[in-house]
């Protein structure tokens, strides 16, 4: 058995530290696990802050991940649709 791929992903952050880690924790691959977070307060000018987060992940070997990409995944409902406009009626 393959062992698993594991990293880390990083995004920053002008408007609050939560902003950050969102936005990092989207860079995670897709079927990928998240890990552990840390988050840094940088300081960029008088009064000025900057936020920066790392996530960690791995990924699980090849095999369980190709049974995880096999399943169906559901589609995007469009911000215009509501929800009984998403599923046509029969």
């Amino acid at each position: 058995m393959a062992p698993a791929h594991c990293g880390s992903v990083s995004a920053d952050s002008v408007w609050s530290r939560d902003d950050a880690l969102q936005r990092a924790r989207q860079l995670v691959p897709r079927g990928a696990i998240p890990g552990r977070h840390r988050c840094q307060e940088l300081t960029v000018g008088m009064g000025n802050y900057r936020y920066r987060c790392s996530v960690e992940f791995s990924q699980p070997p090849a095999g369980q991940q190709a049974d995880q990409q096999t399943a169906p995944q559901p589609q995007p409902m469009s911000p215009l649709q509501g929800p009984a406009e998403a599923q046509p009626s029969p």
